[in-house]
């Protein structure tokens, strides 16, 4: 079993760690992207950094099916198996987040994210999005929504009934390992978007 997780890691951050972003606006436009606007490796910063919103839904899309691939692959190689799957698809969000090819410097890890729960189970997205959704508006933060939606729907998740959770998680174990992945996830969110928030919190206290 040892083996197998080890395998759904390996297999995970290999496949999340790549640089889509990167290759693409190097390729499109010849520019560094982490050199440029945020210097982040992801979708917004694409669209920041070119002016083209087709290249940044095209880093999107492939960053979501990174996630998905992750998990997908990790399923046909040893089963509906919780923490196999739970653990490719936390290592594909750290590949995304902490390329090794990029000097660890890569994306949010969002688009990832989003691919291994549309595998892991869809009413992970549906909560996500709702949340997202009433924190982004009254403050109009990508950021702010980011985070908040992340560290609320760990919660939400872990109340929800035992009923709604096997429904919708087709390899749902126990609600305590639900939220020990979905709290890892929360952490992973809260690292990526570290410097956001310190400027989010510099801005507050200079008010």
């Amino acid at each position: 079993m040892l083996t197998a997780y080890t395998l759904s890691a390996l297999l995970g951050y290999l496949i999340g760690s790549f640089p889509t972003a990167f290759l693409l606006v190097k390729w499109k436009a010849g520019i560094d992207i982490r050199r440029a606007g945020s210097g982040n490796v992801g979708t917004l910063n694409t669209m920041e950094v070119t002016g083209s919103r087709s290249l940044g839904v095209a880093v999107l899309v492939i960053d979501v099916v990174k996630g998905a691939l992750a998990v997908a692959l990790t399923m046909s190689l040893f089963g509906n198996l919780f923490w196999t799957m739970g653990v490719a698809g936390l290592s594909a969000i750290a590949g995304h987040a902490f390329p090794v090819w990029l000097n660890f410097r890569g994306g949010r890890g969002l688009a990832a994210a989003a691919g291994v729960f549309m595998v892991l189970g869809w009413i992970f997205i549906v909560i996500w999005l709702v949340l997202w959704t009433a924190a982004y508006l009254p403050f109009r933060n990508v950021h702010l929504g980011n985070v908040l939606a992340s560290l609320a729907g760990a919660g939400v998740v872990a109340g929800l009934p035992k009923s709604a959770l096997t429904q919708t998680l087709p390899n749902f174990t126990s609600t305590g390992n639900l939220l020990f992945l979905t709290i890892t996830f929360c952490v992973l969110v809260l690292i990526t978007h570290r410097e956001p928030i310190a400027a989010m919190m510099k801005r507050a206290r200079s008010l």
